[in-house]
């Protein structure tokens, strides 16, 4: 008898409990707009992305794009962001912190690597660097200010 009344008590508990979260259905009389509406309220509204990070192209010695780089962003030993160049040879990575940074380029089907230390990245910019040349034949390092494109002139 006793189960019986404990079995009874679980399944009306669990029966009430869903009964308290139905809510009717839109096109059913009774049905208001606030039912639906305090799930909605209480989501936070969406974060703005910020535009943040290292981008450029990489051009082989012919000056045509090269696909499938795979670009790496480093503080230190860790990988902070990474991407792939597209077939317009661009690559992009975003939602880096400001600060300096490592680039390393990396060819996949030779694993060779361009790497470019000390490049500085400003808050809501993209800083752009960009690679033109052969593939290198082991792994190489490039200044970042070698890669920069020269001031322009002053005008007097």
């Amino acid at each position: 008898m006793k189960r019986i009344a404990a079995i009874a008590f679980i399944v009306f508990a669990a029966h009430t409990s869903d009964a308290q979260n139905l809510k009717p259905a839109p096109n059913m009389p009774g049905a208001t707009a606030s039912a639906a509406t305090p799930a909605t309220a209480s989501r936070p509204a969406p974060v703005k992305v910020r535009k943040t990070g290292i981008g450029g192209t990489i051009q082989n010695e012919l000056r045509e794009p090269v696909a499938k780089i795979q670009a790496y962003i480093y503080r230190g030993d860790d990988i902070i962001a990474s991407g792939f160049s597209d077939t317009k040879g661009y690559y992009e990575t975003n939602n880096v912190l400001p600060g300096t940074y490592t680039l390393r380029l990396v060819y996949p089907k030779s694993g060779r690597r361009i790497t470019v230390p000390g490049v500085p990245v400003k808050m809501k910019k993209v800083t752009i660097v960009n690679y033109k040349g052969i593939e290198p034949v082991g792994d190489s390092t490039i200044a970042y200010t070698d890669l920069m494109p020269p001031p322009p002139p002053k005008v007097r």
